[in-house]
């Protein structure tokens, strides 16, 4: 691994794949370190074969992850622990309002430290398929770039939040993932049933003769008082009545019984 002067761009182009830069750097390092966010199967997948070598070599390796979100997969933490040569953490968000977002990925030689920090977590696609904005620098382990770096990095691993991938945590964390599964396929299962309902309430028209609106106790009682005193010679007559008991109401179920050829409706608000 050589000190490169200018810093290296990675978007995942034809030819510029994180993948095959991983592939590249993990061969050629005496050790490394990741921290990511999220960790998948299809992300390790691709990588299988490169960290079977570093586990037949004896290439010590960190890997740092995170529940935040609920997004690593638990198989991809398991298939991690396999490797005797890789030391697994989860770091623990849970109700903490600060996120962990890192994507870094640091690779030792000598004293030489290639460090790649952008966008990309460890999944199938932000390795291959997705945009991303990585850029790799190769700096001196003396340099003040690596020192901010590994010092971060250090205060993660060693938090009392970061959690070695035991049997027992691998568990907890596989109850919390598939629970967070099965609410994700409630809530969608939900959305689709609402936009079926809602595109046959839209199919369907329904004719004015059969809306028929009934008035309730209140509005009945009134057009009664309002018909015996109609016959009665009566030409006027006032409704006193609470906000929200149906005035308005009980005014149109009253010309309907009249059925008038016009009617003249006066309100202080416009929105009535």
């Amino acid at each position: 691994m050589e000190l490169s002067q200018q810093p290296q761009f990675i978007s995942n182009a034809p030819g510029n794949t994180m993948q095959a830069f991983l592939e590249n750097e993990l061969s050629k390092c005496d050790r490394f370190i990741i921290s990511v966010a999220f960790i998948s199967k299809s992300g390790l997948a691709s990588l299988k074969q490169t960290l079977l070598e570093l586990e037949n070599r004896g290439i010590p390796g960190k890997i740092l992850t995170t529940d935040y979100l609920t997004f690593t997969e638990p198989a991809a933490l398991k298939s991690l622990c396999k490797y005797k040569n890789v030391e697994v953490k989860l770091f623990r968000c849970d109700n903490n309002i600060k996120g962990f977002h890192t994507k870094g990925y640091l690779f030792f030689k000598e004293k030489i430290v290639s460090i790649t920090i952008g966008s990309s977590n460890l999944t199938g696609n932000a390795l291959a398929i997705n945009k991303e904005w990585n850029t790799c620098y190769s700096v001196k382990d003396d340099a003040s770039l690596f020192k901010d770096v590994i010092e971060d990095f250090d205060s993660l691993w060693n938090s009392t939040n970061a959690f070695n991938v035991t049997n027992e945590i691998l568990d907890e964390y596989t109850q919390v993932y598939l629970e967070k599964k099965r609410i994700d396929r409630e809530i969608q299962r939900q959305k689709i049933e609402l936009k079926k309902n809602s595109v046959l309430q839209k199919s369907k028209i329904v004719k004015f003769e059969q809306i028929l609106l009934e008035p309730n106790s209140m509005q009945l009682e009134f057009v009664q008082k309002l018909n015996e005193i109609r016959s009665m010679g009566e030409h006027r007559a006032l409704l006193i009545s609470a906000t929200g008991t149906g005035k308005t109401y009980a005014s149109a179920f009253a010309l309907r019984e009249i059925n008038p050829k016009r009617a003249l409706f006066l309100a202080h608000r416009e929105q009535i």
